[in-house]
Parts: structure tokens; sequence; C-alpha cells
């Protein structure tokens, strides 16, 4: 191939900007290293180019997973206010259960005390029955005769059988 103004072969070259042409480095007046020298911005440009695409890449892959985090946080988040929920719920439902336990302890209390007044009024009216039964007297076997005086009939057992009566007047009832 030949190329340039010397019309001689060319494996490798400078390119113009303008017309695009390939000439050799010595027909324009420079070295191959220089050459090189004033296009090593441009090829360290480039490898940058290249080295910032494949940040880029693993930058937006970096996103999409924060995205996918961000969406199972969401449901996680979701979770956790359900599980929340839950809980309040039980709180309120074991406040309600230490109320109601506190309700029987007082009623269980009431009922204890109740209990006691109940014996001790039965103690009073067992007592209260005994003296009265203290001082009665049944008697059976005696035929029952029309128009008779029942005071005077004990009176009259009371002296045969040597208990003495006061007075009649201390029988109370009959």
């Amino acid at each position: 191939m030949k190329f340039g103004e010397c019309n001689e072969g060319l494996f490798d070259g400078a390119v113009c900007s303008s017309c695009k042409q390939t000439f050799h480095y010595n027909c324009i007046g420079i070295t191959e290293g220089g050459y090189r020298k004033l296009h090593e911005p441009s090829r360290k440009m480039l490898e940058e180019i290249k080295t910032m695409s494949s940040r880029m890449t693993a930058f937006e892959e970096l996103v999409s997973q924060i995205k996918l985090m961000r969406d199972e946080f969401s449901g996680l988040i979701s979770s956790v206010v359900d599980a929340s929920t839950i809980i309040k719920d039980f709180g309120l439902r074991l406040q309600n259960i230490e109320d109601r336990l506190l309700d029987v302890e007082k009623t269980k209390e009431l009922i204890n005390n109740l209990q006691s007044r109940l014996d001790g009024q039965n103690c009073e009216r067992d007592a209260a029955e005994q003296r009265n039964r203290m001082n009665n007297v049944e008697l059976k076997g005696i035929p029952q005769t029309a128009n008779e005086n029942l005071l005077d009939l004990i009176v009259s057992i009371g002296s045969k059988t040597a208990v003495k009566l006061y007075s009649p007047h201390t029988i109370e009832r009959l």
C-alpha cells in the first residue's frame, strides 16, 4: 500500500485528522515515539473510557442489587409491621386476661370474706338454737285428753320425777 506524499509502502503511520490520510512519520516531520507521545493522552482517555464503562456496568449492577434489596426490605418492613400489629393485639389480649384475673382474685377474696361471715352466722345460729333447746323437754307416750291444761300436767310430772320447777311461769313455751 502506498500512502502520503512519497507513495511508498506503509504499514503504520500518522493519520491526518482533517483528510484522514495516513503518512509516514518522517514525511510529516515527527518521530514515531513523538507521535505516540502526542496521542498518548488520547490513548489514556480511551483506556479510561473503557475502565469507566466497566465500572459503569458494575455500578449499574450495584444499583440493580440495591433496588432488589429495597424491594426485599419493603417486604421485610411489611412483615415487621404485621408482626408488630399481632404483638400489639396479643398484648391487649394479655392485658385483658390480666384484668379479668384481677377481677377473679377480688371475687375470690369477696367469696372468702362472705364464707367467713356465713360461718360466723351459722355458729351464732347454732349457739342460739342450743340455748333455746337447753330448757326444752320433750314428752312422749303421754296420751292427750280433751280440755287438759298442759302447764298443770308438766308441773305434776315434775313433782313425780323429782324435778323441781320453781314456778310455772318459768316455762316460756309449750
